[in-house]
């Protein structure tokens, strides 16, 4: 599918990182974009910078609308997903980006961030699919591509200590994912799973930890990755081309080796080695 003036593009946590780095590149090539958050001073940053841009001549200024919604709210998203096609008519591209970071061991970790995790990061995307598909599979009726991205996250591809929450959230939406694909195969909307590596985002910073000073370190660590806007085009070059599964980054890329040409040789080696890692 190609981008452009005539797309509509759904972004869930758009305030911040990824999401946001996502819907400023697909605004520059040329798609209307709505922009989910819990965050309302992030959608409103975020949209300024997409509002200053000049628009496409004979568009219209304002291609960008802002909800703010919680993806864990399947009747907050219903409502979302109405007040999406009341702003701009039609729903072309479903991004579900919107995430949280939780760290601990499992016995230390609050069981209320095991479920806000869960929520969020695997129960967000379901709400997100099931609230924005009938949109989705309309326009694929009058001819339209469609398309649904899952950004996931290399911890999608494998479980480390301290981020059981985490990656059992991220295996989860990878499960959905998969399913959705080959339930979707044939009908004109194509599905991509996304796995990003270490990027330069505050997820890390503003998530949940039992060790605040691991927390920093592994902020730190992140702070050196990819920027979000490089991975945010890899995203939507990876949409344009319908291709089913992207690996971003090196980290990735070596995880996904790794688990698939040996998961027990892998997890013999975090066994051993991963109190050497300092923010675990």
């Amino acid at each position: 599918m190609k981008i452009g003036t005539r797309t509509v593009a759904v972004v869930t946590g758009a305030a911040s990182g990824i999401g946001r780095a996502l819907a400023v590149e697909l605004a520059r090539r040329g798609a209307s974009v709505a922009l989910m958050d819990i965050d309302r001073a992030g959608l409103d940053a975020a949209a300024a910078v997409i509002r200053g841009e000049s628009p496409p001549e004979g568009e219209h200024s304002d291609r960008c609308s802002t909800h703010v919604c919680s993806v864990a709210d399947a009747d907050a998203m219903r409502a979302a997903s109405d007040a999406v096609i009341a702003a701009h008519g039609a729903v072309h591209v479903l991004l579900n980006n919107a995430g949280i970071s939780v760290a601990g061991p499992i016995e230390q970790l609050p069981l209320a961030d095991f479920q806000d995790a869960m929520a969020v990061n695997f129960w967000g995307v379901l709400h997100g699919c099931r609230a924005f598909l009938p949109h989705l599979r309309a326009a694929a009726a009058r001819g339209d591509a469609a398309a649904v991205c899952t950004v996931l996250s290399d911890f999608a591809l494998c479980s480390l200590p301290t981020k059981a929450a985490y990656a059992a959230s991220k295996h989860a939406a990878r499960a959905l994912t998969d399913a959705l694909a080959a339930e979707l195969h044939g009908t004109g909307i194509s599905v991509t799973a996304v796995y990003p590596g270490a990027t330069a985002t505050g997820l890390v910073a503003r998530g949940r930890a039992v060790d605040a000073i691991k927390r920093d370190r592994e902020a730190a660590f992140l702070a050196g990755g990819l920027p979000p806007d490089v991975v945010a085009r890899r995203i939507v070059s990876a949409i344009e081309r319908r291709r089913a599964r992207v690996l971003i980054g090196r980290d990735a890329r070596a995880i996904d080796v790794a688990t698939r040409l040996s998961p027990a040789l892998f997890q013999a080696v975090v066994r051993r080695f991963w109190r050497r890692i300092p923010f675990l």
